[in-house]
């Protein structure tokens, strides 16, 4: 049987990333971190389409509140951010939990140790809810020190098969469990339930997300993802916001209050409070430290028009696949 091209590049692509993990993940910390920020910097040189997409959406968000030069600096800073970011991880799973803890100089891990306890000692589970800011599988690995053996974080499952792998095998390193949206919910209440933790990374633009709403993020409309509230509705599980990020050469982690479903009982709208205070948190870090943000993802992608186009053609599958059913 004929291969397709289209196997032979996914399997060249493999190899090329399983040679760049391999020899990234040799390299001293700071010999990774230099050449996370080169690749970052080659990559916004090379690449002015992705350049162009992350200043179009700092002027959508910030708008005159930064002027043109400061937003062109933040643009120019995110490729290599995400590049050390990136390069360090993988250096770090290679370690382990146990070294990366005593090698890295970490600000405001007592707060968030002091969250987590709380949180799973009213034994209807944890929700740590982080976004794509600064190292977020540093976070995970954190809470997965603080909660040994009972985290799963929820993630999308990669298209190519062979970056799945890569990325479960780094994961790995620092013993985070995972949990694919594609698959039944009853695992994720199954972690809650039973007084567990689940990591959740909600703030992106899901392209497969039916139910949502449109939340104030970043000064625009952005169409959210309920889940997080829902969960903690249903579960009766605590909530807080984690996230992790760089500031010279320490790591600073930023744990928000405490908080359970009941807090928000006499809101009209619960859901819509919740996913507004965790989305809003979120914010704030972003606005702090703008660089450490992913905004090479097009958060504001979903409109009203684009979400009803949608629908229209969801119906418009379900009656086709009803009329050619038997």
């Amino acid at each position: 049987m004929a291969v397709s091209y289209k196997t032979i590049r996914r399997h060249l692509q493999t190899t090329i990333a399983k040679g760049m993990v391999f020899g990234v993940s040799r390299l001293p910390l700071a010999g990774a971190r230099r050449f996370g920020r080169t690749l970052g910097h080659l990559g916004t040189l090379l690449s002015p389409n992705s350049l162009r997409c992350i200043e179009d959406q700092l002027e959508y968000s910030f708008g005159s509140t930064r002027s043109e030069a400061t937003r062109r600096r933040i643009a120019r800073s995110v490729l290599p951010d995400l590049g050390e970011q990136l390069c360090e991880f993988l250096v770090q799973s290679r370690w382990g939990l146990d070294r990366l803890l005593a090698s890295i100089e970490l600000t405001g891990l007592d707060q968030l140790s002091r969250a987590v306890v709380q949180g799973i000692e009213r034994g209807k589970g944890l929700i740590a809810i982080g976004g794509h800011f600064g190292s977020w599988e540093l976070s995970a690995a954190l809470l997965n020190h603080l909660t040994p053996g009972d985290l799963y974080c929820v993630a999308r499952r990669y298209d190519h098969e062979g970056y799945q792998k890569i990325l479960e095998s780094l994961r790995r390193g620092f013993g985070t469990r995972m949990i694919y949206q594609e698959d039944s919910l009853l695992p994720i209440l199954r972690v809650l339930r039973r007084g567990g933790c689940l990591g959740l990374l909600p703030d992106q633009d899901f392209k497969q997300l039916h139910e949502g709403i449109f939340v104030n993020f970043l000064g625009r409309p952005a169409y959210t993802t309920t889940t997080p509230a829902e969960l903690a509705l249903r579960t009766g599980a605590a909530m807080l916001v984690l996230t992790c990020h760089r500031e010279g050469p320490r790591m600073v982690v930023k744990s928000s209050p405490l908080v359970s479903a009941e807090d928000f009982s006499a809101d009209p709208n619960p859901v819509a409070s919740i996913t507004r205070w965790w989305s809003g948190e979120i914010e704030k870090r972003i606005r702090e430290r703008p660089s450490q943000w992913v905004w090479l993802h097009r958060r504001w992608r979903t409109t009203p028009d684009r979400l009803e186009y949608r629908a229209l053609r969801r119906q418009e599958r379900e009656r086709k696949r009803r009329r050619e059913t038997p």
